[in-house]
């Protein structure tokens, strides 16, 4: 006789369904964990543009970027402040409620127009609710590192 019996095909499917329950958590942990590093290279980028947008004098204003962990939400602006901007020039990125984002230099950085350099230095840290870390630092020469 060939073929498989009935008892064979069950631990088969046995396996396959065991080895699909134990990498669900594997992939959610890899996914939250590639959505971390692509939210802090766009954080980077988001800031590098306002600086470089300052350094360059793009329509003679000062350039900054604007944090509301509230709202899950980070605003590329022109202007002295947030709260003084000309709204017509912002740029809205949105990140997903399973992201947290902190600093310890209050809710904007202002980079000021030809030097670049920003209003405020310290540390922007990003959190995933698996428990990882980014942070992207800001120093007072108005570099700006992600740290991974």
């Amino acid at each position: 006789m060939k073929g498989f019996t009935l008892i064979e095909l069950i631990i088969v499917i046995v396996i396959i369904m065991i080895l699909g329950a134990l990498s669900v958590p594997f992939f959610q942990f890899f996914q939250a964990s590639s959505e971390l590093y692509t939210l802090t290279d766009e954080v980077t980028r988001t800031l590098r543009n306002a600086q470089i947008s300052a350094v360059t004098g793009q329509n003679d204003s000062n350039w900054g970027v604007y944090f509301n962990d509230t709202e899950k939400k980070f605003v590329l602006f022109r202007g002295d402040s947030y709260l003084n901007r000309d709204s017509g020039y912002d740029l809205v990125f949105d990140f997903q409620e399973i992201f947290t984002v902190e600093n310890d230099f209050g809710n904007e950085v202002v980079f000021s127009k030809y030097q670049g350099l920003p209003s405020v230095t310290g540390t922007l840290t990003l959190r995933s609710r698996n428990s990882q870390m980014h942070q992207v630092i800001i120093n007072g020469l108005g570099l700006i590192n992600a740290s991974y």
